[in-house]
């Protein structure tokens, strides 16, 4: 017997992602300025427990009201790494990550196996987004990510 069903045969995803091209909403003097700074840097612990490099679910927070949203929300437990932009004033920050501090953290929350929950308690500019997740990506590889922003309010 003859299927009537289409063919269904497995296509090759392309993983390639896009290169970063400025966009003509940009303002030129911050496009400037992004060419002038350094990329962003991760630094991982390098004692991190097996499988949370290639982590099931990555839930990344940016901004200081999704940040302290997941501060709220999860048992964040051990911070496990942090990523730093030179364009970030640090100073001020305590020893020990807290939900006040101009930082990235990266946290394996307790109770939960294979997820990572990284708090971007700073305000990320638009033009420095694409380094900077890439930078990330680099280090964490997750099979899904959240999202979680805040939207800017206009008035």
């Amino acid at each position: 017997p003859q299927s009537h069903m289409p063919n269904l045969d497995p296509v090759a995803l392309d993983d390639s992602r896009p290169v970063r091209v400025i966009d003509d909403a940009f303002d030129d003097a911050a496009a400037a300025k992004t060419r002038s700074l350094t990329a962003p840097v991760c630094f991982m612990r390098p004692d991190l427990a097996p499988g949370l490099a290639t982590p099931r679910i990555a839930v990344v927070a940016f901004g200081p009201h999704s940040s302290a949203y997941v501060h709220a929300r999860f048992d964040l437990g051990p911070c496990v790494g942090c990523v730093l932009a030179p364009e970030v004033d640090t100073r001020g920050n305590r020893i020990e990550p807290s939900a006040h501090d101009a930082a990235c953290y990266i946290f394996a929350p307790r109770g939960v196996e294979k997820v990572l929950v990284v708090a971007c308690q700073y305000d990320l500019a638009p033009e420095r987004a694409y380094a900077w997740c890439e930078v990330l990506r680099a280090h964490i590889d997750p099979e899904r990510t959240i999202i979680l922003d805040a939207q800017p309010t206009h008035g």
